[in-house]
């Protein structure tokens, strides 16, 4: 089983599609054969006197295709981690090329 990942940081123009943009991706995928998991996780930094500094926000997908291939996407936003694994994916069927 090969098994790949991607990181991606927020470009504004992926903010302004919203929901809908990352929800069609996500069921084109779907559609396509894969099976979606959608996670998010934060890491609070903290000064060494405990008042927080900032919270990085990630958010990761896990792809699973029927015929075994697995692709894991991670980016500060949901609609970026859909986008990114929409590109890779329909970037490499335009090539000609299968995805590692």
């Amino acid at each position: 089983m090969d098994t790949l990942a991607l990181h991606q940081t927020a470009t504004p123009t992926l903010h302004r599609w919203g929901s809908r943009r990352r929800n069609g991706r996500r069921r084109a995928l779907e559609a396509e054969g894969w099976r979606t998991w959608l996670s998010y996780r934060e890491n609070h930094r903290r000064r060494l006197d405990g008042r927080l500094v900032t919270v990085d926000e990630c958010w990761e997908a896990e792809l699973e295709h029927l015929d075994g291939r697995v692709i894991t996407v991670s980016g500060s936003t949901p609609t970026v981690v859909w986008s990114t694994a929409w590109r890779h994916l329909h970037v490499h069927e335009i090539a000609g090329v299968e995805p590692a």
